[in-house]
């Protein structure tokens, strides 16, 4: 869960992975840890490196920014504001395809030399992990998703998880008191497709 310092968030929207859900979502992508939290809190960061409601917390020591304004590096995880999930979704295309279509393209040769010589030394964003409500009837779904997740090649995955997912808030971290939400979760994870 995390904030966008230029769109308030709902208070609802302060949701907690715990710690059995980012034990699943590791065996589904193989992401072993991960590297930055986008939307986090004090409480619950996922990532030495994290934004939330406070800035910039972590091993960069940068204050004062949310997970909007700073780059996102290697294994990303995010849980964002539900009432933001659109404009996060977004932003994860935007990161993902901002690297990896520049790569790709001069993989494949189509690449001009002006590109070339921008492109960085190496890709800095690995994986971007997001777990979010399977609102699938809903116009960030059909723009951001649909499209991409029965592709036989992707970028995109996306899991549904088995049974409604149980989130902490500030009140109650663990969760160990409050009830599910009224519809299931889903994984959405970024990542190259393995060559064969």
């Amino acid at each position: 869960m995390g904030w966008n310092i230029r769109r308030s968030a709902k208070p609802n929207d302060r949701r907690f992975t715990l710690p059995d859900t980012i034990d699943t979502v590791k065996c589904l992508t193989g992401v072993k840890s991960f590297t930055f939290d986008a939307a986090a809190e004090p409480m619950s960061h996922h990532a030495s490196s994290w934004c939330g409601p406070l800035g910039v917390i972590g091993e960069d020591g940068c204050i004062g920014h949310d997970g909007f304004s700073v780059p996102w590096t290697g294994d990303v995880f995010c849980n964002p504001p539900w009432s933001q999930k659109y404009d996060w979704v977004e932003m994860a295309w935007h990161v993902w395809a901002h690297e990896h279509d520049f790569v790709r393209r001069y993989e494949q040769g189509v690449a001009t030399r002006t590109i070339t010589m921008v492109l960085p030394a190496t890709v800095t964003t690995r994986t971007i992990t997001m777990v979010l409500p399977a609102t699938t009837d809903q116009a960030w779904w059909h723009q951001f998703v649909e499209p991409h997740r029965l592709l036989p090649v992707s970028d995109l995955r996306v899991w549904f998880l088995e049974s409604r997912t149980q989130y902490g808030k500030p009140e109650d971290p663990t969760g160990a008191t409050q009830g599910t939400p009224q519809f299931g979760s889903c994984i959405l994870h970024w990542s190259r497709p393995t060559q064969s």
